[in-house]
């Protein structure tokens, strides 16, 4: 048997079909993909103010340097120690300063190698004669070349000092 047979169904099973569009869906990503944008914004924002914050109120003398070494940041530390101001010193090449001895590997090997290198640096700054532990680090653009150049400071010229007056005592 037939459906359409039925009493009342022949208009439901023979009537035209109509054909509607569905109505334009709402956009139910468009909200996430609006929140998580906002949290990735606000979570580069709060990654770069915490970098900022460990770089510039850091006790430890840095200097921020394209791969020519010319200083593109300084922190506050390094300002003290240098007795540069930071105008000035944002001017500044590191070629520029007066190096009169160095031990270890240089920045050449961090470019070089892409690899953080040390060693041991007597600079002439205008605060005085500095010994210095150099630590230079490469930080990586996203195609894998050096960026710039962070480079970490160790003033032991104190230490240094100290430790030659007590071998000058021994030695009397």
């Amino acid at each position: 048997m037939d459906m359409t047979e039925l009493p009342g169904r022949k208009a439901l099973f023979t009537g035209a079909v109509a054909q509607t569009k569905p109505a334009n869906p709402p956009d139910v990503i468009a909200p996430i993909r609006e929140s998580v944008h906002r949290e990735s914004e606000q979570t580069i924002s709060e990654l770069r103010q915490r970098l900022d914050v460990m770089v510039s109120k850091n006790p430890v003398p840095m200097l921020l340097t394209t791969p020519s070494f010319l200083i593109i940041e300084a922190n506050a530390a390094y300002i003290e120690m240098s007795g540069i101001n930071e105008r000035d010193l944002l001017k500044t090449n590191l070629k520029n300063f007066k190096i009169l001895s160095q031990t270890g590997e240089g920045a050449k090997v961090a470019i070089t190698e892409k690899r953080r290198s040390f060693g041991e640096v007597i600079v002439e700054l205008p605060s005085g004669v500095h010994i210095l532990e150099q630590y230079c680090i490469p930080i990586m653009g996203n195609d894998q070349t050096i960026s710039s150049l962070l480079f970490v400071y160790n003033d032991t010229t104190s230490q240094k000092k100290k430790n030659d007056e007590i071998e000058q005592l021994k030695n009397r």
